[in-house]
């Protein structure tokens, strides 16, 4: 068990790592995965003008609003993407916009699972947020390396 921890741990830390410098390209967006122990970590990365229609500091009431709208709908993992199998259940969700110039948008959330990962993962957010065109997938599934892009014509991504 603490060889899993430990596993999981250094995968969780190099797909956030890669997270962070990833480029900043609209139109484009990164779904992280790792799972190991019963644990799946799902992370998403995205221009804030894909999600959020502006970059920077919310400057009107207008733009005040959609950042707190925002932060509302990626509370729900199902604004995202949907798990096959449903064996997996929300333990913790965290949602963070940054206001400079070139913003992003980052929400990470945490399952815990019962036996193997779900079998597949199916996008949904290409129907929530049009702006956005592929979706880079990485994923280290049980010590295993995947790699997908994702668009609206090809959402789901089986392991």
């Amino acid at each position: 068990m603490k060889y899993h921890l430990i596993a999981f741990s250094a995968a969780l830390i190099t797909t956030t790592a890669y997270a962070q410098q990833h480029h900043h390209t609209h139109g484009k967006a990164q779904l992280y995965l790792t799972y190991a122990s019963s644990q799946l970590q799902v992370e998403f990365n995205s221009p804030a003008m894909d999600v959020l229609g502006f970059e920077g500091e919310p400057a009107t009431d207008q733009q005040k609003q959609a950042v707190q709208q925002l932060k509302q709908t990626l509370s729900k993992p199902a604004a995202l993407f949907t798990l096959g199998g449903n064996r997996c259940s929300l333990q913790s969700q965290h949602t963070e916009i940054s206001q400079d110039h070139h913003s992003d948008v980052h929400a990470s959330y945490q399952f815990a699972c019962e036996g193997e990962p779900a079998p597949d993962i199916s996008l949904t957010l290409f129907g929530q947020f049009p702006s956005l065109h592929q979706v880079e997938g990485f994923a280290i599934i049980n010590g295993k390396q995947q790699y997908r892009v994702l668009d609206p014509d090809s959402e789901v991504w089986k392991f």
